[in-house]
């Protein structure tokens, strides 16, 4: 049976009112909605394929604030993509990665790359990179589209042919066609040390792509696009959120607006043994090379540059171990970060464990 979803239970609510003060929609993807694109094409007709979920991709663009000036605000331009799954009386929702959005202080979302629809968010997960804004139904008028299907990602296999949809370079919807390359590929997302497993294609898939479909020759989508590996000698190395997890917190992300999860608000940097002695530091761990604003850490006495090398007494070598720690950790609870200022001089730092989904900086 074909993964999909469900509108197990429909919400009233306004354009005009705040997401925080509405009652949330509830979705259950066990069952196929009714109003959703047929699955019966030819595994060959990839044309098909591509024409009806286009009409479930959408492009996105973003401003985000990039200075503070003399005489205003200065904002930068982004793009990306999304997938709509699931409407009600009000509301379209729509699927996106969270760094494409993240930061944005407008959002408009276009279905034909002229006509432009003002968006909003309605909550996103730092560390699975996912997150969901609506447009007003009432806007669309008459346009005519369907909520995406989604398959399921467990039975994908290497070699299956796919379809990456999506608003690369911010130039309008296209599509490339490309194999699974791996399944259950880890890779290392940033700084940060995030860790996601996902489905590596070979379809081209670029900035802007963040966000919009990986699709399979039925029609269903099989992985949201989130990142590509890049440098100048890789060519052909993209990567999507396989859809069953994604499926996971879409539904977490809808009942509770966002999914709380542990953090001090801070980038780190791994201190391995060759810098530790290169730069005579008294241990390895984790360096503190950026502090977000209005996070726990911003509010203590941690600085950058700061050496973490345990965390309550457990010790931190890599940014393996800290993430892995914070993730232990208790939102709310007050922690002891032992730390190397200038390199040698031990302290002991207390701060107070935040949500990474809830801090304005």
């Amino acid at each position: 049976m074909n993964r999909g979803l469900s509108l197990t239970q429909v919400v009233e609510s306004h354009t005009t009112q705040p997401y925080a003060e509405a009652v949330r929609p509830h979705f259950s993807f066990s069952e196929q909605e009714i109003g959703t694109f047929p699955i019966d094409i030819l595994l060959s007709d990839l044309t098909e394929v591509i024409e009806m979920v286009s009409s479930s991709v959408v492009s996105i663009n973003i401003e985000v604030p990039s200075a503070n000036l003399m005489f205003g605000n200065a904002y930068s331009m982004g793009a990306g993509s999304g997938i709509i799954f699931a409407q009600d009386e009000n509301f379209v929702y729509i699927a996106t990665n969270n760094h494409v959005v993240h930061q944005a202080t407008f959002i408009t979302v276009s279905f034909d790359d002229y006509e432009e629809i003002r968006a909003r968010q309605i909550g996103g997960d730092y560390y699975t990179d996912l997150a969901l804004i609506s447009i007003p139904r009432s806007a669309l008028g008459d346009r005519i589209f369907y909520p995406a299907v989604f398959g399921d990602s467990s039975v994908v296999r290497v070699g299956d042919e796919v379809v990456a949809i999506g608003n690369p370079m911010g130039g309008g919807q296209t599509s490339t066609r490309g194999i699974i390359s791996a399944v259950n590929r880890q890779i290392v997302i940033d700084q940060d040390g995030r860790i996601f497993t996902v489905l590596q294609t070979d379809a081209a898939i670029n900035p802007g792509n963040s966000g919009g479909a990986l699709v399979n020759t039925r029609g269903e989508i099989i992985g949201i696009n989130t990142a590509k590996a890049q440098a100048q000698e890789i060519e052909g190395m993209g990567y999507a959120i396989p859809s069953n997890h994604a499926l996971t917190i879409i539904e977490r992300l809808l009942e509770e607006s966002t999914t709380p999860r542990p953090s001090l608000g801070i980038t780190t940097f791994h201190i391995d043994e060759n810098m530790r002695r290169m730069y005579a530091l008294s241990s390895v761990g984790v360096m503190v090379i950026e502090i977000e604003e209005s996070s726990p850490a911003y509010d203590s006495e941690l600085m950058e540059l700061d050496l973490i090398f345990a965390f309550n007494d457990v010790a931190i070598r890599t940014n393996s171990d800290f993430l892995n720690a914070v993730d232990s950790s208790t939102i709310g609870e007050q922690i002891v970060l032992h730390i190397y200022r200038d390199g040698n001089v031990p302290m002991e730092i207390s701060v107070v464990v935040g949500d990474a989904n809830n801090m304005d900086g």
